[in-house]
């Protein structure tokens, strides 16, 4: 730590002088928080009238760099493991900065430097709102959208905004997909739950749950660490507190341990099957690991590739923001979640031929359900 703040002392010299260059074209406001925001005009990095190929000046361009990797220094909550990487980013993209005459070239050039950290909720969104992951996982994921529609069409699937549920015989079915607070509401899920509640096992299925980079901000998360992705859900199927998880940020690094509470006139107490995959991320695989805290919880599937994070998104120009994961999360053992695998209990064999038709990855998690209910395995 000491040797890159040594190292940033003349960097944080040379972005202050660019800075005092800047003011005379820039205007600044303090946010609140005692951050200045700087608001760079005309000159926005990604303007909606300014084409890919427009020129821009060496002076914005240094700056915006300098701020950018400065930010993600001092709030991505897992650079601790990578402080080396990050500064050697540093170096390798700073000299590029000179070259990256154009927006399409500086956004590729802020883009891959991000990607050096080999996280995917570091990304930018551009004027619509739209995020791009800087790092691209190349996930196999384990299942398709056409084949998986076929499959639960035979169980009378039903749809409910972002989510749904069906029954097959004993076993109830859940896919969650949006976990969202904001759109995933309590009545609607409680209303489903009625309607499980003689089912002998529960098999959620969180295989596409959790969206890179725009799936958890602070808006929706309560920076504490009170409130989880998934509590909803969880809650109905605990009958007492329930510690999952602990949240951390790089100005609060004392662990806030997260507890979810028993809700609802009734819980569902028998077993719950958790079918997930390498498109189990963020939201999904907190849910995941929250989820198997709980007594007779059995996690099948494939491994998740440890990408969890809460985003928050800072200000690149005036019609655009750039990601950084500045909440991060351990398990209840201390351990930093980042990159970490969660592992299944039972892993289910797949081919890209599996779901020409159907679902089979989906077909096989029923039948192991119905395997560990009957005692077979």
């Amino acid at each position: 730590m000491n040797r890159i703040l040594r190292k940033r002392t003349s960097q944080v010299l040379s972005g202050l002088l660019i800075l005092v260059v800047m003011l005379g074209m820039a205007a600044c406001e303090y946010s609140g928080d005692g951050v200045v925001k700087v608001e760079f005009g005309d000159s926005s990095l990604f303007n909606q009238e300014e084409p890919d190929d427009s020129v821009f000046t060496d002076t914005l361009r240094l700056a915006v760099f300098d701020t950018l990797w400065q930010r993600v220094f001092e709030n991505y909550a897992y650079i601790e493991s990578k402080e080396d990487i990050w500064q050697l980013a540093y170096d390798d993209y700073a000299e590029q900065v000179l070259t990256s005459l154009n927006v399409r070239d500086f956004r590729g050039l802020l883009m891959r430097m991000m990607g050096e950290l080999e996280d995917e909720n570091f990304g930018i969104a551009d004027s619509t709102g739209e995020a791009f992951s800087a790092y691209d996982g190349e996930r196999e994921v384990n299942w398709r959208i056409g084949a998986w529609e076929t499959t639960v069409d035979v169980i009378d699937y039903v749809s409910v905004d972002g989510w749904g549920w069906a029954r097959s015989d004993t076993v109830g079915y859940l896919y969650l997909k949006n976990l969202n607070p904001e759109t995933f509401l309590a009545a609607d899920f409680d209303a489903v739950m009625d309607s499980l509640a003689g089912m002998k096992a529960i098999l959620c299925d969180v295989r596409s749950c959790g969206t890179p980079v725009t799936s958890m901000t602070e808006d929706v998360v309560d920076m504490a660490g009170t409130y989880l992705f998934g509590e909803t859900v969880i809650s109905r199927f605990i009958t007492e507190p329930l510690p999952v998880l602990t949240s951390y940020t790089n100005e609060d690094t004392e662990l806030d341990t997260i507890t979810v509470e028993p809700r609802g006139e009734w819980q569902f107490t028998g077993p719950v099957v958790i079918l997930m995959g390498e498109g189990t991320l963020n939201e999904g695989e907190l849910f995941a690991r929250a989820m198997s805290e709980r007594a007779d919880v059995h996690l099948i599937g494939d491994p998740t590739t440890g990408q969890v994070g809460v985003t928050r998104f800072y200000e690149l120009s005036s019609v655009s923001e750039y990601a950084i994961p500045v909440v991060g999360f351990t398990n209840l053992l201390g351990a930093r979640l980042q990159q970490l695998s969660l592992a299944p209990e039972f892993i289910i064999d797949w081919a890209p031929d599996s779901f020409n038709n159907r679902d089979n990855v989906l077909l096989d998690a029923f039948v192991w359900t119905d395997g560990f209910l009957s005692g077979e395995l």
